[in-house]
């Protein structure tokens, strides 16, 4: 029975949605280096894209000093905070995931008080977790 153009576009479009639900998505990655005497904030935002419920925080930090990074959506529930006071030089590894909603903004902010520090951040999403 032979297949005609519309039979191999739904395939197609269904083998795309198939990948796009299992392939992980990166929403962000960040590397900086700060050097604060005071206090200094940054604020970002970043997309979850619709039917990606899962974001794994990778983070790597060499820190002196206070470090806050919180994740939370826009009406402010958190979904990740993480802080750490280090005196002496530290590389610090973060590895977690949470659950999140798809088709939201969220908001990132790092809070540093005399500070010094690299960090690298990637924000990945997945919708299934193998």
């Amino acid at each position: 029975m032979p297949v005609g153009k519309k039979g191999y576009i739904i395939v197609t479009l269904l083998l795309i949605f198939f990948v796009y639900l299992v392939l992980p998505l990166k929403v962000y990655s960040r590397s900086m280096h700060l050097s604060s005497l005071g206090a200094s904030t940054i604020k970002e935002c970043f997309y979850v894209p619709p039917l990606k419920t899962r974001l794994r925080i990778r983070i790597s930090i060499k820190l002196v000093g206070i470090i806050n990074i919180t994740i939370s959506d826009p009406m402010g529930d958190r979904v990740f905070a993480w802080q750490e006071v280090s005196l002496r030089e530290e590389r610090l590894t973060i590895d977690k995931t949470v659950n999140v909603r798809g088709h939201h903004e969220y908001i990132i902010l790092y809070e540093f008080f005399m500070s010094e520090c690299d960090v690298e951040i990637t924000l990945t999403t997945y919708t299934f977790e193998f």
